[in-house]
């Protein structure tokens, strides 16, 4: 495993946590541009195995660097999203944000990218590549089938100006 870690503690932890398992950590703050891209930072270690699974989990600029990804072509993608927002919404926020995207957002990137939605937890996407998706045929992949509601809260006003949560 390749795990990528900005936090310095969090990076001394990590190394403590892995030392029995044949992971390669580094420290660095993964982006979407120039030096910070994942590719540049798999590139500047020599990283250039095929990838079989790739999870994308930053808090917040999640969508930017699954954008950012040019040539890496993992089978597997696992990307974290905002499960506070509706699935019908397709929310990108800006870059350096704490915010995250929706679930809409990231299957509509991932399909334009080559990927199929397959599986989903309440906060992360999973996606295959299209020459994988036949493998799931038999099952129901949709958006709508797959994303959980439990963390959506409601803002309704009434008629008379008066709000209620849900």
């Amino acid at each position: 495993a390749i795990l990528i870690e900005s936090d310095q503690a969090r990076y001394e932890t990590l190394l403590e946590n892995v030392q029995e398992y044949d992971c390669y950590c580094i420290h660095a703050h993964v982006g979407w541009e120039g030096d910070n891209s994942l590719e540049s930072i798999l590139d500047k270690h020599n990283l250039d195995e095929p990838v079989d699974f790739l999870s994308i989990d930053i808090d917040g600029d999640d969508y930017h660097v699954l954008a950012s990804l040019q040539t890496l072509r993992p089978r597997v993608i696992c990307c974290e999203y905002n499960p506070t927002i509706p699935i019908h919404m397709d929310l990108v926020p800006h870059r350096n944000n704490y915010f995250g995207c929706s679930a809409l957002s990231l299957v509509r990137l991932a399909e334009a990218k080559g990927y199929r939605l397959v599986a989903m937890t309440e906060t992360n996407c999973f996606f295959v590549g299209d020459q994988e998706y036949p493998r799931f045929s038999e099952f129901d992949t949709s958006l709508q089938t797959l994303a959980t509601t439990k963390h959506l809260t409601y803002l309704m006003t009434g008629y008379d100006g008066d709000y209620v949560l849900s």
